[in-house]
């Protein structure tokens, strides 16, 4: 089956936080890249009314990942690039700290999802790991997911 429409102001009801840069030329571009892929992993049929906020997981986690590569390209030199790469950033919890020499050790363990082939991808951002856990509850009947 075929997907109904889905929109940016959709999008931005669940990723308030990318509002901004889905207000710009370049984010219009991104989310318009990505949705079709989010089309194709997303369906309609098996989500039913979780399907706009699995929509919108799926393109955050894609923009997310363009966005930590083009933050890497600009080697840090574009603030608003940096900014929209630190959203999303999968979260551990904190088992160690130092104050003097400034140093944290993160516990990712009950945070990263280990089941299923596809893992390691979704694990990447924490807009990927929403997703892929929403994915995992509805599995066999929303498999629409490769990497």
């Amino acid at each position: 089956g075929t997907n109904p429409a889905f929109t940016i102001e959709q999008f931005t009801v669940y990723i308030p936080e990318m509002a901004w840069f889905l207000a710009t030329e370049k984010g219009v571009q991104m989310f318009n890249a990505y949705k079709p892929i989010a089309d194709q992993k997303v369906y309609h049929i098996a989500w039913g009314p979780e399907w706009e906020y699995g929509m919108s997981l799926c393109i955050a986690h894609y923009i997310k990942l363009w966005a930590i590569g083009a933050s890497q390209s600009d080697n840090g030199r574009d603030t608003t690039m940096t900014g929209l790469a630190s959203l999303g950033q999968p979260r551990g919890m904190i088992t160690s700290l130092s104050v003097g020499g400034v140093s944290k050790s993160y516990d990712y363990t009950n945070t990263v999802i280990t089941k299923g082939a596809d893992s390691a991808f979704w694990n990447r951002t924490d807009y990927g790991q929403l997703f892929y856990a929403l994915l995992y509850v509805k599995t066999p009947f929303a498999l629409g997911v490769a990497s």
